[in-house]
């Protein structure tokens, strides 16, 4: 229920980012954005339903969303190679995608399947997909995400072959180090 939600205000924050840049940060304040969720759930089947609700309501809320936003910007002739702010929608949009095709995947798909053995193989490849896809997302759509990992990596000397943090220390040089004084 939690991704759900955070699903739905990351795409609403999106689509007011792009149609009302200049009044997005009084749109969005922190008062406006603060809500509270019930922490307990008496009944279970209540939670079921509604999680099955709001999994085909972010579906739909969505996919209307970024085709306004879409159609926003290329009404508007966006730049699609140099602007920032097309390329964080893209970016967006692109987990919100993959959020999609998880749900229809565990609404549609592991119902029909019988064999557990397939159920479980497909929810750890999504469960993996899903922990690194924003790491990958960024990778693809960031340029100074990706220069700051190439740096990372050229620091650290894994291009070209040294391993700096794998170094072993002796352990008398670690004996003959002065003590901190208290």
């Amino acid at each position: 229920m939690l991704m759900v939600t955070a699903t739905v205000l990351l795409t609403i924050h999106r689509l007011v980012w792009t149609l009302w840049p200049m009044l997005a940060k009084k749109i969005l304040s922190p008062c406006a954005s603060k809500f509270r969720a019930g922490s307990g759930y008496p009944l279970s089947w209540i939670c079921s339903t509604l999680d099955t609700i709001s999994n085909y309501a972010t579906a739909i809320i969505t996919t209307f969303i970024y085709a306004i936003i879409f159609g926003f910007l290329f009404r508007r002739r966006s730049n699609w190679r140099k602007n920032r702010e097309v390329r964080v929608t893209l970016l967006v949009f692109c987990f919100c995608a993959y959020q999609i095709v998880c749900f229809i995947v565990w609404e549609f798909v592991m119902p029909m399947l019988k064999s557990k053995q397939y159920l479980a193989c497909i929810n750890l490849v999504m469960w993996v997909i899903w922990n690194g896809a924003s790491a990958l997302l960024y990778m693809i759509f960031s340029v100074s995400f990706r220069h700051d990992l190439v740096n990372m990596v050229r620091s650290v000397g894994w291009d070209r072959g040294e391993h700096k943090c794998n170094r072993v220390i002796p352990m008398d040089s670690v004996q003959n180090l002065p003590k901190a004084v208290a």
